[in-house]
């Protein structure tokens, strides 16, 4: 191996001589350049990326020691060697402050340039072995990196500026990759969809990579989701001929080098859709918000949820729900997980037990829906805590019989059944007792278009209406101008 080394001293009569000073291939030292001042030397260093640099300190232009100081700014690993006069204590200084070890006192011999070579030799193979063994463990220290910022640990900011730079990531578009294998835990899986993975990918784009328990993670340099998406069906295609086990993916959308913490949130979160999605190759938020959404509307989930501009908006839709849950042909348990993953995606919660809570009851289904909605943090500043209170009652109890003026006041609310009148037509220029029919009627009619062959006692019995019928199909010909009977058979056309 030949080592590159510049001359910079504005004598030319000094270059000229130290180029043939010494017989430098026994030195395995290549002179690849020479320079007259610091700006020129410091050109030749960009250029060659010399690993010694023999340099006078006094240069026209830019001395010896600010060139030094500006190109230990850009490189690392390259040896100097000072030549110095007499009086130029001051500059040694300097020179020793930014880690000069290296001096040739003027004027230079053929014996003091060997000895000072000899020893910077030295450094050089030093130097090299240090580099050598920091080349062996930089992928383990890389990938420990990465695994503490998938757990979660502190890491020092010092790190992700060594690691970014390292790895080239600054200027591409990242994401963060997961696949996640099932069945048993084994090593040889892991390193299986590892080295299929990463043989499609391509060793330029795979910045970070580790595995956890049964799932290979990696931050992957890409900005084409559809080629990713190929990349991840070719390998599930391969891994399938080894192991029946199912593997399955989900990307995150595009991240910093900063940002791996909170990505992989992201992705864990996707990973709870694969129960309702299994079929999907590749998991990524934007597909699946529009999955669900589409999905959804068995159920009739508004299409822009969080749009709704009203706590009482969300409390009618809520209550519409949960009588569609209820009278669903479909597991309703599968049915409540892929609302609460709808949920989720509106507000972000990573709360993966959600829909066997809303299982519980009416009431829980109400009270976690509207937390995770964000509704209360939304609405409340725009609702009297009072109005809250009894139009969460009324959506709550809009099944029972029994729900009235004066069982509200009484047995829910606690109320003067007068003064809740009066207050309830103030705040919604409507009466309570209107406000309640009105509210069950047209859910009636949004349980028919969803259901159409339902029974009228089932469908009274849902939105709390006397179970022998008949206040109800009263009702429901004086709202739509046609009997419940006309209203099945427009259905069925």
């Amino acid at each position: 191996m030949m080592y590159k080394m510049i001359i910079v001293d504005d004598e030319n009569v000094e270059r000229e001589g130290m180029v043939h000073l010494v017989e430098w291939s026994e030195y395995q030292v290549d002179i690849v350049g020479s320079a007259w001042n610091g700006a020129e030397g410091l050109e030749l260093i960009r250029q060659y990326h010399p690993d010694i640099v023999l340099t006078d300190i006094k240069m026209p232009i830019m001395n010896g020691i600010e060139m030094i100081r500006r190109a230990k700014q850009l490189y690392e690993g390259i040896l100097y060697i000072i030549l110095s006069g007499y009086g130029e204590y001051e500059f040694t200084s300097q020179a020793m402050e930014l880690g000069v070890k290296h001096y040739i006192l003027k004027p230079c011999d053929r014996e003091k340039l060997k000895k000072v070579m000899s020893r910077v030799m030295d450094d050089i193979q030093e130097y090299q072995k240090r580099q050598d063994q920091i080349e062996q463990l930089y992928p383990a220290a890389k990938e420990q990196f990465f695994r503490k910022n998938l757990q979660g640990e502190n890491v020092p900011y010092r790190e992700y500026e060594f690691y970014e730079k390292s790895c080239n990531s600054g200027v591409r578009t990242l994401r963060l990759l997961a696949l996640r294998m099932g069945g048993q835990d084994t090593s040889l899986k892991r390193f299986v969809v590892r080295n299929i993975f990463d043989e499609l990918a391509g060793e330029d784009r795979l910045i970070l990579e580790t595995d956890i328990d049964n799932t290979l993670w990696i931050l992957i340099a890409i900005e084409d989701t559809n080629s990713l998406r190929t990349m991840v069906m070719r390998t599930k295609n391969i891994y399938a001929r080894l192991d029946d086990s199912r593997l399955d993916a989900a990307v995150s959308e595009a991240c910093s080098f900063y940002e791996i913490t909170d990505r992989k949130k992201q992705v864990e979160k996707l990973f709870l859709m694969q129960e309702v999605m299994p079929t999907e190759v590749l998991l990524s938020e934007p597909d699946l918000k529009k999955s669900i959404w589409e999905k959804g509307s068995f159920i009739g989930i508004p299409e822009q949820w969080e749009q709704l501009n009203s706590f009482e908006g969300i409390l009618y839709q809520l209550a519409l729900i949960y009588a569609k849950l209820e009278i669903s042909t479909a597991e309703v348990k599968q049915k409540c997980l892929q609302l609460s993953l709808f949920m989720q995606l509106v507000s972000g919660s990573q709360d993966a037990h959600i829909g066997e809570r809303m299982l519980q009851s009416r009431a829980d289904f109400f009270q976690e829906a509207i937390q995770f909605l964000g509704s209360e943090q939304i609405f409340l500043n725009e609702i009297e805590p009072r109005l809250k209170d009894i139009l969460l009652a009324i959506y709550l109890y809009l099944d029972q019989e029994e729900l009235g003026i004066q069982w509200l006041a009484k047995d829910i609310l606690y109320m003067n059944e007068e003064y809740l009148g009066r207050y309830f037509h103030k705040q919604m220029k409507e009466k309570l007792s209107v406000y309640i029919q009105r509210n069950r009627i047209t859910m009636a009619e949004k349980l028919l278009r969803f259901h159409p062959e339902i029974s009228q006692m089932r469908l009274t019995e849902l939105v709390g209406f006397p179970a022998d019928g008949q206040y109800f199909s009263r009702l429901f010909k004086k709202h739509f101008h046609v009997t419940l009977r006309e209203y099945r058979k427009k259905l069925e056309i």
